[in-house]
């Protein structure tokens, strides 16, 4: 499998066509279609939230995470992170069916 790193959307434009949009044209596409869909707070940084939150849920350490968004201090990144009440007691409960797990098999060997 090759890795490619290069643009992701490409203009369409007569003046840069098949050139790499530049991040001020992708803003703007992105909040056209936001006001379009009646989504007026929905933005590029959205996005970014969106990415980090999936990557926390994934189970990726808060360090990893700062490291790929490229925050020098986890602190900033915890900013970026909006884990949901349920998200939390997925969690519990995955830990608690672990940890009983780990008890029964010492209490009735297996």
């Amino acid at each position: 499998a090759t890795t490619h790193s290069g643009a992701l959307f490409l203009s369409e434009s007569d003046r840069n066509f098949r050139q790499p949009i530049t991040k001020w044209s992708w803003s703007k596409t992105v909040r056209r279609l936001a006001l379009q869909a009646d989504m007026p707070l929905f933005s590029t940084h959205t996005l970014r939230h969106l990415r980090l939150t999936h990557l926390a849920r994934a189970g990726w350490c808060l360090h990893d995470i700062a490291t790929y968004a490229g925050h020098r201090n986890v602190q900033s990144t915890t900013l970026y992170i909006h884990l949901s009440g349920e998200d939390l007691l997925r969690k519990i409960a995955n830990s608690v069916e672990q940890m009983d797990m780990k008890l029964g098999n010492r209490v009735f060997g297996g």
